[in-house]
């Protein structure tokens, strides 16, 4: 494993964050940027759930971007709602790894 640099670890006592319990502190900002990274998934999963009012999975199952005749607008949120769900199920696995919490079944 790298060593922390003298930069970061600057930073890290500026923040408050550096003390005895350095991988604590490391553990809490990587919980944090897990968590707004979720947050910033769920937002756009349900900005796109509102906007063609049904699940990722309902739109994938009625072929939406098909039956909208490959506009590139629909193809286009296609691609981001499923990056979305994508990326909440990573951060919900990777937040769980860190908290060393089970995944759900």
């Amino acid at each position: 494993m790298e060593a922390i640099s003298e930069q970061i670890i600057k930073h890290f006592k500026y923040l408050g964050l550096h003390g005895v319990k350095t991988e604590e502190k490391i553990r809490e900002v990587l919980e944090s940027e897990y968590r707004r990274r979720l947050t910033r998934y769920e937002h756009i999963d349900r900005l796109f759930r509102k906007k063609y009012g049904m699940s990722f999975d309902e739109f994938e199952r009625n072929e939406t971007v098909k039956k909208k005749g490959f506009a590139w607008e629909v193809e286009s949120d296609s691609d981001e709602w499923e990056m979305a769900v994508d990326g909440i199920e990573s951060m919900k696995r990777g937040l769980n790894e860190l908290l060393g919490e089970k995944p759900d079944a």
